[in-house]
């Protein structure tokens, strides 16, 4: 069974249980990097492409619909609001409209149980959208499209989790880079269940 943690009607983070579509989560001890496979550089624009795509777009709004309390309508971000972190913007009923950010993996890896979360948006240069607090996300929705397994967090504490633990978990678990024009990022993949016990003392607040 899958945590999911969700935004709940009064802007207050919920925390539930979901059984995913397809293959559900176990349980995964933290473990070194050494035991994953090598990641190779990935190209944004391909990445791009992929979560942009038809499929999961619809995947994303039927997910977010049905997790989030209170929610009317979901529709693309424009731009704007994409860079500002709301790849998907949900409208609730009598609520604030929320901005949430789509990391979508088409595969996935070392048993889906790893999140990919962003060291360096350009390597030495500009912290990753994890570290990022001009980022004016509410929620963070993983998605692996492979077995329809997803993971709804609240950004806020998330980012100050990563914060507080991402030049350890740099040096412990695997990294990968992503080649763009002009740049390369990187991202960090920390199990799953690391980074919610990392989230879990501020009692899922936002």
């Amino acid at each position: 069974m899958m945590k999911t943690i969700f935004m709940a009607s009064n802007g207050a983070s919920s925390l539930a249980t979901h059984h995913p579509v397809g293959r559900s989560a176990g349980t995964l001890a933290s473990r070194p990097r050494e035991l994953y496979h090598d990641s190779p550089r990935f190209d944004f624009s391909e990445r791009l492409s992929f979560s942009q795509s038809p499929d999961i777009t619809r995947a994303v709004i039927d997910i977010l619909l049905r997790e989030i309390p209170g929610a009317t309508s979901v529709r693309p971000g424009t731009r704007a609001q994409d860079l500002a972190g709301g790849d998907f913007i949900v409208f609730r009923d009598g609520g604030q409209a929320l901005y949430v950010d789509l990391k979508a993996r088409e595969r996935t890896f070392n048993g889906g149980q790893d999140l990919a979360l962003e060291t360096w948006s350009s390597i030495g240069d500009k912290p990753g959208w994890t570290r990022d607090a001009g980022k004016r996300t509410d929620c963070v929705l993983f998605y692996w499209h492979d077995t329809g397994d997803y993971l709804l967090l609240p950004f806020r504490p998330l980012r100050r989790a990563f914060i507080r633990h991402w030049r350890h978990w740099r040096e412990v678990y695997q990294k990968a880079q992503q080649q763009s024009r002009g740049w390369v990022s990187e991202s960090v993949f920390v199990p799953r269940e690391v980074v919610l016990a990392a989230i879990a003392p501020e009692g899922g607040e936002a």
